[in-house]
């Protein structure tokens, strides 16, 4: 009892309590606005932002392997007064690869609709997409920052800028307008800007950060960042990539009933992810002093809770689903029922793989990671696109359903193992 207690009342659960606040705001814009456009526009064109969406997912991904999520481990291995000025040269050297890349991709587009392999308005989709990824990644960069350095108060500030500014944009112009999955974007790439200022004032103000020209950081992140790129782009496809696929088989309706459905379940995986960025940079602190049973207390209670929380959530939504359709979405959803069955098993797995995921980053195992997500990745696809083949668009899920299943069951076998070995 005394050690629930102490546990109940730790910074640990202040600091995720604050985080979980900060995902209950992105939860609620994310939701309002996903019913906003499944309620105002064409599914087709639902389907487009959600497939430009999860591209943005991808940038944030890259940011996440190449500097946030490196930063926060090695950041947090760092003397005290070396931390300040290693953010602050990551927080002007990381775009030096993102501006080349938006332009990239701007140029790509527009060669591709010159040798008609896409038309036009997909070219602009690209474009208006490549250049909302620039804030995008910036907001993803401050929101890092202040979860390394335990101000999860600063990370609630700017997103609930971000959310306020989201939800009015895409109500009050983008879906009146001709292209509402274009316009949907820009309004994520206006809101993110407008939060990005905010969090750089913070950062400039409160933390003391400043600018700072040193390409050292962006060299000291690139070890793992060698296995971070390569393990994020397999779980990109498996969260936000196989949409992709999807439309790909089946078209964007598709792609908007299986979104649509997720959309109802949205808490867990933003729950998650503030269990994780609350985690990540404390278990890197924790080994660095060699605290490991701390570690383990902390993971294990951490995970009890929020798989407890997550069938709770799951069971709640699935006995109310008739009402939340009729009331809600106002829109039919086909093979609802096995959709948030399947939803249900995908997020309570994740909730035990992010622990895993966090313990192998604070132990800087990225190959490990990036072999088990390959594992994961491949069981899910290869059985998520022959259950399409046979089910329609619930097969695919069954299929990431069954990835993550094994990630867990292989993850915490060998996350075990190095723990231990770290231990010695």
């Amino acid at each position: 009892m005394r050690s629930l207690r102490r546990f109940l009342f730790s910074d640990t659960v202040r600091q995720t309590g604050v985080a979980l606040a900060d995902q209950v705001v992105n939860s609620a814009a994310n939701f309002v606005v996903g019913i906003t456009l499944i309620r105002g526009i064409a599914a087709e064109q639902y389907g487009l932002f959600v497939l430009a969406n999860a591209a943005l997912f991808l940038a944030i991904g890259f940011q996440h392997a190449i500097v946030a999520f490196p930063m926060t481990v090695l950041a947090a291995k760092r003397p005290h007064e070396q931390r300040l000025p290693f953010v602050d040269a990551l927080a002007t050297g990381q775009f030096a690869l993102w501006l080349p890349a938006s332009l990239a991709a701007i140029a790509t587009a527009y060669v591709a609709a010159d040798l008609e392999a896409i038309t036009e308005r997909r070219a602009v989709l690209i474009t208006v997409t490549a250049t909302a990824a620039i804030t995008v990644v910036a907001r993803e960069f401050f929101r890092q920052v202040f979860f390394l350095f335990r101000r999860t108060d600063l990370t609630l500030a700017i997103d609930v800028v971000y959310g306020l500014a989201f939800v009015v944009f895409v109500g009050s112009v983008a879906i009146d307008l001709s292209f509402p999955a274009h316009a949907a974007i820009a309004a994520a790439g206006a809101a993110s800007a407008l939060a990005s200022g905010v969090g750089a004032i913070l950062y400039g103000r409160l933390l003391g950060g400043r600018l700072r020209i040193d390409v050292g950081a962006l060299r000291a992140t690139w070890a793992p960042a060698k296995w971070g790129v390569p393990g994020m782009l397999l779980a990109w496809l498996q969260n936000q990539g196989f949409f992709y696929l999807l439309g790909a088989v089946l078209g964007t309706k598709a792609v908007a009933t299986v979104s649509a459905s997720r959309l109802l379940l949205v808490p867990i995986p933003m729950m998650l992810t503030a269990i994780e960025s609350v985690l990540r940079p404390r278990a890197a602190d924790w080994i660095g002093q060699r605290q490991f049973g701390r570690l383990t207390r902390q993971l294990l209670s951490m995970s009890g809770a929020a798989t407890v929380a997550a069938l709770a959530f799951t069971a709640v939504v699935f006995a109310l689903r008739e009402p939340i359709v009729e009331h809600v979405l106002k829109k039919s959803i086909a093979d609802l029922d096995l959709l948030l069955l399947c939803w249900g098993i995908v997020f309570v797995a994740q909730v035990l793989r992010t622990n895993i995921t966090v313990l192998l980053q604070a132990l800087e195992r990225f190959d490990v990671l990036f072999y088990l997500t390959l594992v994961r990745a491949a069981v899910s696809f290869t059985l998520g696109y022959a259950g399409m083949l046979a089910g329609g668009a619930p097969g695919m899920l069954v299929g990431l359903a069954v990835g993550e299943v094994v990630y867990v069951a292989t993850g915490g076998a060998t996350a075990r193992g190095r723990l231990r070995e770290a231990a010695r």
